[in-house]
């Protein structure tokens, strides 16, 4: 799991915990479209994981332990290695050991208030879905923006000027960032330039002002 491992990476120190409801339609899903289980045992599947008294209920490892044993019993003919590689190692790890850690995680802990606030949160911006290519155009106004307000402080006019620290890299490249905006709020955008050794600060910013701004330098913004 891709974005379980992400986030473990991230916070290594906190536990992660899976909303079951969310387990639960995966497992549904997975048996009726790649598996072909029927209604009937599908829910009893189901029921056996996720139920009042499923794996997910275990209280101690001996029980867990039995409802696992019980479970490829009964299932594993029918369903395959799915349940005993995929699911069930997964309840293990991020739900019934989740919970022994962190004391304060439910039984049948789902995610429905993050949902919730994360549904508020796109009606308070109004968020709305957008096709890829809408995506890709508004990225490539922004940065056209970007190389627009770094032009304007090579000529000394706009919103930013160019800041006087000068960051050299091991390749002999310069960073040159822009700060100081005057109009709408502070940012930080940078670009390199290649920088020649006999070049104080001042010749180099002449040099920069000679060129046609970012049309030639565009290789190397960043």
């Amino acid at each position: 799991m891709v974005a379980t491992a992400l986030i473990k990476d991230s916070f290594p120190t906190s536990e992660l915990t899976l909303c079951t409801r969310h387990l639960s339609e995966n497992v549904t899903r997975h048996l009726r479209t790649k598996v072909g289980v029927n209604d009937k045992n599908a829910k009893q599947i189901l029921s056996d994981l996720f139920g009042d008294n499923g794996l997910i209920e275990a209280d101690t490892t001996v029980d867990f332990s039995t409802k696992v044993t019980d479970i490829e019993r009964k299932y594993e003919d029918l369903v395959g290695p799915y349940l005993t590689q995929k699911v069930i190692p997964t309840i293990r790890d991020y739900v019934y050991n989740a919970r022994k850690t962190e004391s304060r995680i439910p039984l049948q802990w789902k995610n429905n208030n993050c949902e919730s606030i994360n549904h508020i949160l796109k009606l308070n911006q109004d968020w709305k879905p957008e096709k890829l290519p809408e995506l890709i155009n508004k990225i490539h106004k922004e940065i056209k923006l970007q190389e627009s307000l770094v032009n304007g402080a090579l000529y000394g006019h706009g919103d930013f000027e160019l800041s006087s620290s000068v960051l050299m890299s091991p390749e002999g490249r310069v960073s040159v960032a822009l700060s100081g905006a005057r109009h709408i709020g502070p940012k930080a955008t940078t670009f390199y330039i290649k920088k020649q050794p006999s070049m104080d600060w001042r010749q180099l910013q002449q040099s920069i002002s000679r060129q046609l701004g970012l049309s030639i330098m565009s290789d190397h913004y960043v």
